[in-house]
């Protein structure tokens, strides 16, 4: 079956900046923080979703990767990105794993993140 070809633009001053919290069954410690994007595969030559997940998860100095495990609040990030997630636009992931302390710094981790 093929995937249907979504046009309708997102509304985001209807969805956006929502905060949805839950309690999880199992005992985890992870924070994900997904981002909708525009489908940009139109941009294959240069794949600047690709690329900036690649930067903001890497072990350069001063990436959130790097700052968030000085601070203690995280033991791994990762970033990923799927521009044509949901046809016309795409998903822009981030997952944190957090230690202990970083569980108690869901905000201040969540500014990092989403204030690049």
């Amino acid at each position: 079956m093929a995937q249907p070809d979504i046009t309708t633009p997102i509304d985001f001053e209807d969805v956006g900046a929502k905060q949805v919290r839950y309690r999880p069954q199992d005992d985890t410690r992870e924070l994900r923080l997904d981002f909708i994007i525009d489908n940009n595969t139109h941009l294959y030559d240069t794949k600047p979703s690709e690329y900036l997940s690649y930067v903001l998860g890497s072990e350069m100095p001063d990436t959130p990767a790097v700052r968030l495990r000085e601070l203690g609040w995280a033991s791994a990030l990762m970033v990923s990105a799927d521009p044509s997630r949901y046809g016309n636009y795409g998903l822009f992931t981030f997952s944190v794993q957090l230690t202990p302390e970083g569980l108690a710094h869901r905000d201040d981790i969540t500014a990092c993140c989403s204030g690049i």
